[in-house]
């Protein structure tokens, strides 16, 4: 429960901007930065795990993906077993083993529902009120 509101109910119609304020910037935070308990290190070893499985269910070794990827066979040794590379490399990579497009999909940004705090502030925050009818 936000402390504004907890602290004096009587200016509800006072607190409502900082509520909304506080709603928005909650908002705002939790679409621009997602949280995720994978640490760099950890993405980068399942990365190359990933990648690895790829190449393998594709049939492909080592010195074979590196030949139709452009990337050197050292730099394909050294990612797949530390995960370091370039971002050039893994979309190098990523053109031969697939998923290339999925990857620009998964950083394209995310769009919110408002574009600044004065379109929180004026947005009509109580519910409709249903009216029935009888027969």
């Amino acid at each position: 429960m936000n402390h504004c509101a907890a602290q004096n109910p009587q200016k509800s119609a006072a607190h409502k901007n900082d509520i909304m304020i506080a709603i928005y910037t909650e908002i705002c935070y939790t679409e621009a930065i997602m949280i995720s308990l994978l640490t760099p290190t950890k993405a980068q070893l399942q990365l190359a795990e990933n990648l690895r499985e790829r190449r393998l269910a594709m049939g492909l070794t080592q010195a074979g993906l590196a030949a139709r990827s452009g990337v050197a066979l050292a730099t394909l040794r050294k990612f797949e077993r530390t995960g370091a590379a370039s971002i050039e490399t893994l979309l190098k990579l990523l053109t031969v083993v697939g998923g290339l497009e999925e990857v620009i999909k998964a950083t394209t940004p995310i769009e919110s529902e408002f574009s600044s705090i004065d379109e929180v502030i004026k947005a009509d925050t109580k519910p409709k009120r249903k009216i029935g009818w009888r027969s």
